[in-house]
Formats: structure tokens, C-alpha cells, sequence
């Protein structure tokens, strides 16, 4: 994925509603810092949010952005596609719940909290490459398409 490290962080907000609505605000109270952020609600649960000069909506996928500095993100499998792609990634804590975490228990990710939020962003580095195929397998496209009764041409 394409990496700018003067591009804006692209915040990946997640189904949680409550988890969203922390990652907007603890976003918002780094209104001195120099970062600009461009924000990704969950397609199945879109969050309603002004946008201002450092924060702005996006509806383009992460691989459809031009170049962003780092991944924030909580609950939504966007953290694992970052990593995948090489990009510096950080998850977010929101305070009084436990997101479910899609990283692969040997990877590591750096995560903060609201309050820690700032500090992380600044210490982000590029990850050490990661190989998908050490976590996903080839399809099986046979099997594919006999479970699901459909033609070879149709299933590529």
C-alpha cells in the first residue's frame, strides 16, 4: 500500500458505534498537532461526524488512497490489511470495552489510548515486512466450485 509520511492518518472507524465515536474525539483533541486525518467509517454502520481542517470523511477504501502516513484503527480487520501492506499501523483502545483484536497473535502491533494517542502516532515506524502466505492459503477453486455448485469460469 502506498505509504506518504507526510500523509494524513487514515482512520479506519469500526461496526462499534461507541469505539467510533472515541476514535472521532480522541482524533479531535489533537487539534495542535500537525496531522491531518481523513476518516473511513464501517460500511454497515456510518458515523455521522463534522469534519474540520485537519479531519475529513473519505469513502475510498485503504487501497484506494494515494498515500497515507499511518493506519489507526479498532475492531475492523482494515489494522491487518495496513500491516499486510506495509504501512505503519496503530490500534486504538477506547476506554470501558475490549474490541476484538484481528491481528495474528505473533504479530505485533503498537496500541494507545485517547490520552496516549499523540505519543504513539509520533513513534510509529514502517513494520518489518510481513508474507500473507504465512496466514492465508491459495483458494482452493475446486472446492469452491463444487460447494457452491457454480461453473470454473464463473468462480475466477
Amino acid at each position: 500500500l502506498p505509504h506518504d509520511p507526510a500523509g494524513p492518518v487514515f482512520v479506519a472507524l469500526p461496526f462499534d458505534h461507541t469505539i467510533a465515536t472515541q476514535m472521532i474525539d480522541a482524533i479531535r483533541k489533537l487539534k495542535g498537532s500537525d496531522r491531518r486525518f481523513i476518516v473511513k467509517s464501517h460500511p454497515m454502520t456510518p458515523s455521522q461526524f463534522t469534519e474540520s481542517e485537519i479531519i475529513k470523511k473519505t469513502d475510498l477504501p485503504l487501497n484506494r488512497q494515494s498515500g497515507v502516513s499511518c493506519v489507526l484503527y479498532a475492531a475492523t480487520t482494515v489494522g491487518l490489511e495496513a500491516l499486510l501492506g506495509g504501512l505503519p499501523t496503530l490500534r486504538f483502545r477506547p476506554s470501558g470495552k475490549v474490541p476484538t483484536d484481528v491481528i495474528p497473535l505473533n504479530l505485533n502491533v503498537p496500541s494507545a489510548d485517547a490520552t496516549g494517542l499523540e505519543s504513539a502516532l509520533r513513534s510509529l515506524v514502517l513494520p518489518d515486512p510481513v508474507e500473507p502466505e504465512r496466514f492465508f492459503t491459495e483458494p482452493d477453486y475446486p472446492l469452491w466450485e463444487s460447494t457452491l455448485n457454480i461453473g470454473a469460469s464463473a468462480a475466477r
